[in-house]
């Protein structure tokens, strides 16, 4: 009976001490509006601020004027608008229905951006924006920082559509052209750095800053490069997002490509040699890794412990272990 008693008033007190603490504040807000505000009621998301960030960290590299995925262009809100091949973007003051909210939920297939889905935060700010009616905002103008040093700079054209540019007081230089860099990895002996983008690898002379030579016919954007450990074999990693993933086998020496390794059913996000050069292993967004037998030119193992994309895979020094990871 104590017992009871005594938890008969415990819920008695708590209702009580509630409605106090819930009261007093809204009875201040009601007599003077200045008091308390609600946070961010009012306040509308920023397409600059907010939204155009967050394509470009996540959309922009396969959704750009170059790559093009999907027919959608993410790099500008006027580009956005158009959206893709399946049609618009999003449907004004209906966030949870639009197309863009769907894909990166899941809701449709496949679930994007490939390789990780966005932070939930983010997703919330899309949605809130296109509830908000989708609408640009005054861009931000980029103040000139007057506080850094001042320094002179050489531009040198070498290669169609890329630019090296050498800063006065280093060494360093930046390669720019319109599709983004997704992939690099040096040989072996360092003289060749092979630099993976949208459907296209680069081999690059990094002492003279030249590029010698590029293997053509990728599906789509590299993921992931690897050499063997001999330098005589290069592993480009890709395929099509929600497709075919794809792996392609590059003879270094006569400069051709030998192999496609095309079993995994999304596209791949890491490659690695074994360190005897005669398997490799990938990661795919279709949540497996496998190990290919390259001489027979077929998986011999398919790892289905991950419950999410697999992002990397690594061969441990004497090929007896393997790790990965995903999201």
């Amino acid at each position: 009976m104590k017992i009871n008693s005594c938890g008969r008033h415990f819920f008695d007190l708590i209702p009580i001490s509630v409605v106090v603490l819930a009261v007093s504040p809204f009875t201040a807000y009601a007599q003077n509006k200045t008091v308390l505000q609600r946070p961010n009621s009012v306040t509308n998301v920023s397409y600059y601020r907010e939204i155009q960030p967050i394509f470009r960290s996540a959309c922009s590299g396969c959704h750009n004027s170059e790559s093009f995925a999907g027919g959608l262009n993410l790099t500008s809100f006027a580009a956005s608008l158009k959206g893709g091949k399946g049609g618009p973007l999003f449907v004004v003051g209906k966030g949870s229905d639009s197309r863009l909210v769907k894909y990166l939920t899941g809701s449709l297939k496949p679930q994007m951006p490939p390789g990780g889905a966005l932070k939930t935060s983010d997703i919330d700010k899309l949605r809130r924006w296109v509830d908000e009616g989708g609408k640009a905002d005054e861009p931000i103008v980029a103040k000139p920082n007057v506080k850094s040093p001042p320094f002179s700079s050489l531009k040198l054209p070498i290669a169609p559509g890329v630019v090296a540019e050498r800063v006065k007081t280093g060494n360093a230089f930046i390669l720019q052209r319109a599709a983004p860099v997704t992939a690099l990895a040096f040989s072996p002996d360092g003289k060749i750095l092979a630099v993976g983008t949208y459907r296209e690898v680069q081999f690059w002379n990094p002492n003279v800053r030249k590029m010698v030579s590029s293997w053509k016919g990728h599906a789509d954007a590299i993921r992931s490069l690897s050499y063997s450990k001999d330098g005589k074999l290069l592993a480009a990693a890709g395929g099509i997002s929600g497709g075919t993933g794809e792996v392609r086998i590059w003879d270094v020496i006569a400069e051709r490509e030998v192999q496609v390794l095309t079993e995994h059913s999304d596209s791949v996000n890491g490659v690695a040699f074994s360190p005897d050069g005669t398997r490799v292993a990938t990661a795919s967004v279709d949540k497996t890794i496998k190990i290919w037998d390259l001489k027979a030119g077929k998986s011999i193992f398919t790892g289905r412990d991950h419950s999410d994309s697999v992002v990397g895979v690594s061969w441990s020094p004497d090929g007896k272990t393997i790790a990965s990871c995903s999201s």
